[in-house]
């Protein structure tokens, strides 16, 4: 409760009036503790969660990590809309955060737009290419490849499925010899 009541507090004086570097910190201070909520969270403490990014936001609005965040909390909240334009901010905001392209693609493939996901996917796939690494984080390179063969499935294009189930299975996501034999033989 002190925590919360101290964000209250600085939160009620113009950020303005703060020293930069207190605002480095009392953005920081919202980000982690929104993080900190998010990793624990209940149903009912989304409210206090989206609150702590929607601060960072207001203080940072060119920053697209609390952007990102905002948008997992209002996909989970059913807001799918509100979800894809934290997200598009986020992508705005920085043009090459690969998270927030991934976190796009899965939105828009828990929406059947397979070959908006697949865009987005593929997109996460330059930006490995272009930083040379075949790990972010959680995300996979096979796992994306997968993933656009899923979303080429899903959108009729079975030849270039079929191509790329193959590819991640060499790439060692072995899930994908099981659909090329449901449905590539």
């Amino acid at each position: 409760m002190k925590i919360f009541t101290l964000i209250f507090f600085f939160t009620t004086f113009s950020y303005s009036q703060i020293s930069e570097s207190g605002q480095d910190k009392l953005y920081d201070l919202h980000v982690e503790l929104g993080m900190s909520l998010y990793k624990h969270y209940q149903t009912d403490s989304l409210n206090k969660i989206m609150k702590n990014f929607q601060t960072a936001i207001e203080m940072r609005p060119k920053e697209p990590f609390a952007f990102e965040m905002r948008g997992f909390i209002k996909e989970e909240l059913g807001d799918f809309r509100g979800a894809m334009r934290d997200f598009n901010k986020c992508i705005l905001n920085d043009p090459e955060y690969i998270d927030c392209y991934n976190s796009r693609a899965l939105l828009k493939g828990s929406l059947k737009d397979w070959k908006g996901a697949a865009l987005d996917f593929e997109k996460v796939l330059e930006l490995f290419k272009k930083r040379n690494i075949d790990t972010f984080g959680i995300i996979e390179y096979a796992d994306i490849v997968y993933n656009i063969a899923v979303c080429k499935l899903n959108s009729g294009e079975l030849e270039a499925a079929c191509i790329l189930f193959s590819k991640a299975g060499e790439l060692g996501k072995f899930q994908a010899y099981t659909e090329i034999q449901k449905h590539c033989n």
